[in-house]
């Protein structure tokens, strides 16, 4: 899983989850702002899928939002494990044949730079 893949799924965990909120508690997306300490607008990205929190984001939906912080982490937690699990495991070689490197190139790119194409370096 790549860094855009766990940042799609944390994306749609919390999505899921301020809509879950909002919906068990009607409260409208103001509230939940005001919350989160956010504009309604930074808000509706959130649930809206526009935009990723940040840290301070999910520190908040943590100590005010949420009544047990370690059930949060702990059903996303849980949820990511499954995904990661759902998916193929790649070997280091597997990497290695699919960018067309060998291990000793990935170490040393600048040795075997100017014997490559740009696009076949990282």
């Amino acid at each position: 899983m790549n860094r855009n893949e766990i940042e799609l799924f944390v994306k749609n965990y919390i999505r899921a989850y301020l809509l879950q909120i909002r919906e068990q508690n009607k409260f409208s997306q103001e509230k939940v702002a005001n919350l989160l300490d956010t504009s309604r607008r930074g808000y509706v990205k959130l649930e809206s899928d526009e935009s990723c929190c940040d840290a301070v984001t999910l520190l908040l939906i943590l100590f005010v939002v949420e009544k047990d912080p370690r059930e949060f982490i702990s059903k996303m937690r849980e949820e990511f494990v499954q995904l990661r699990k759902s998916l193929p495991i790649l070997s280091l070689s597997d990497l290695f044949e699919m960018k067309g490197i060998t291990p000793q190139e990935y170490r040393y790119p600048h040795q075997n730079a100017h014997n490559k194409h740009p696009s076949q370096t990282l």
